[in-house]
């Protein structure tokens, strides 16, 4: 996977490797002001995160532990008014059922300890051979 951005005082920036072997496009969400979380599918099967932070990304993509037969979706939810950032993550699982979990928003660049719920369905992925 590679990486690059641009601003209005410096334009675009060279293009940086981010490592990692992967089977799907990526999903990402913006958590704060100066924070950008990734996950895509791994050629393992499993979903691989990695998290930018300010101008510093994450010292190598985690293992989610969680299989996907489909490229992950990645969303935003702000829960008013206690103001709490989440972002929902969703991917087709084996047997085609639909998986979800969120994360809290903090400084921690990890995801650790994700509970993975099961939404049932039986979706395909065929659209990806």
């Amino acid at each position: 996977m590679h990486h690059f951005a641009w601003t209005a005082a410096a334009g675009f920036t060279p293009l940086e490797s981010l490592g990692g072997s992967f089977s799907s496009v990526p999903s990402a969400a913006v958590t704060g002001s100066d924070r950008i979380d990734v996950v895509a599918l791994g050629t393992s099967g499993t979903l691989q995160h990695r998290a930018l932070q300010g101008l510093k990304w994450a010292n190598d993509w985690e293992d989610l532990g969680k299989f996907g037969n489909s490229a992950p979706l990645l969303f935003n939810v702000t829960i008013k008014p206690a103001g709490i950032e989440k972002v929902g993550v969703f991917v087709v699982g084996k047997g085609g059922e639909v998986n979800h979990t969120t994360w809290t928003a903090s400084s921690d660049p990890s995801w650790k300890n994700l509970v993975w719920s099961s939404l049932g369905g039986n979706a395909t992925t065929q659209f990806l051979s």
